[in-house]
């Protein structure tokens, strides 16, 4: 064999040689149609996805719960709070005050709080007709009474007619004690979900209760 022939069959191996793992692949029709099912499927789910519509949850505004997009109809995606803010431990005759803490992500009309404390440990000052010392959170305070006997104040925020529907986080109300007895005691935000006879706050769309949670503020006095 001269080198002419031999560079002619060489070329011929490279043009009708086929790696093996191609080979193998042209060679098994049943994996060949199992592929071009799977991008046919996987095709079909694209052009499905791309034409679905947008979810109202995907266009809201969620730390405010309110729609950016005209029409939309507003929901809230979470409930709002109240929190005590206070020391964790005293002294015996120590006065300190406690903050009411209000969260909420959608606009409210109004709130209403009721705390419950043991006279037997607490002494509110002032113990007069409006124990409770308001902010300007909302323009109108029509409640902001105290049980002394009993240890309960009620305190309540309306936006009135015309006023601010407030949302977001701030001070809502504070309240001042004077410590009586040493030990364990408790400051608690009377709260039942569902109930509208104690704390609530009012969703100024729904006019419903949009309070979802609690924090109390547990005490300890010493001498």
């Amino acid at each position: 064999m001269n080198s002419e022939e031999q560079i002619v069959i060489s070329n011929q191996h490279v043009q009708t040689g086929q790696p093996g793992f191609w080979r193998g692949l042209i060679g098994n029709k049943k994996l060949l149609i199992a592929v071009g099912v799977l991008l046919v499927v996987e095709l079909i789910w694209a052009g499905y996805t791309l034409t679905l519509p947008v979810t109202p949850a995907e266009i809201f505004e969620e730390s405010l719960g309110r729609s950016t997009v005209p029409g939309v109809v507003e929901i809230n995606y979470s409930g709002a709070s109240l929190a005590l803010d206070g020391p964790a431990a005293v002294i015996l005759d120590e006065k300190f005050e406690v903050d009411i803490i209000l969260q909420t992500p959608a606009r409210t009309d109004g709130v209403d709080v009721v705390i419950t404390y043991d006279p037997k440990f607490l002494e509110l000052i002032p113990a007069g007709v409006s124990p409770a010392k308001t902010t300007s959170l909302y323009p109108e305070y029509p409640v902001n009474i105290h049980d002394i006997v009993n240890g309960r104040i009620t305190i309540s925020g309306a936006a009135g007619v015309g006023g601010v529907n407030f949302t977001g986080e701030s001070k809502f109300a504070m309240v001042t004690f004077k410590t009586k007895t040493v030990g364990q005691t408790k400051v608690t935000i009377d709260y039942t979900k569902g109930s509208s006879s104690d704390s609530n706050v009012v969703d100024s769309k729904t006019g419903s209760d949009i309070l979802d949670e609690v924090s109390n503020l547990e005490l300890t006095i010493n001498k």
